[in-house]
């Protein structure tokens, strides 16, 4: 098993750092999203996609792949301040 039972699909979506700061983050405060991850909101989505068809991974039966949406903004956010997850 890649997960523990208790860390559903649902509670990641309702919990996780992507789910919640991010998305509040590109609706609510361009200052702070820029902060976050370096990059102004139309630059990110620029950058996501050119780069989304090389990073996005297929679902298997056992277990769904991170969005490639998730795996910028985490590499950004390393990139950005050395944060590891």
């Amino acid at each position: 098993m890649w997960v523990r039972q208790w860390w559903s699909e649902q509670r990641r979506e309702k919990y996780v750092h992507y789910s919640t700061l991010l998305k509040e983050l590109r609706t609510e405060d361009e200052t702070s999203f820029y902060n976050y991850t370096r990059l102004p909101r139309a630059l990110y989505d620029e950058l996501l996609h050119r780069i989304e068809g090389k990073i996005k991974k297929k679902d298997t039966w056992y277990r769904k792949s991170l969005r490639p949406s998730l795996k910028l903004s985490i590499t950004l956010r390393h990139l950005a301040c050395g944060d590891s997850y």
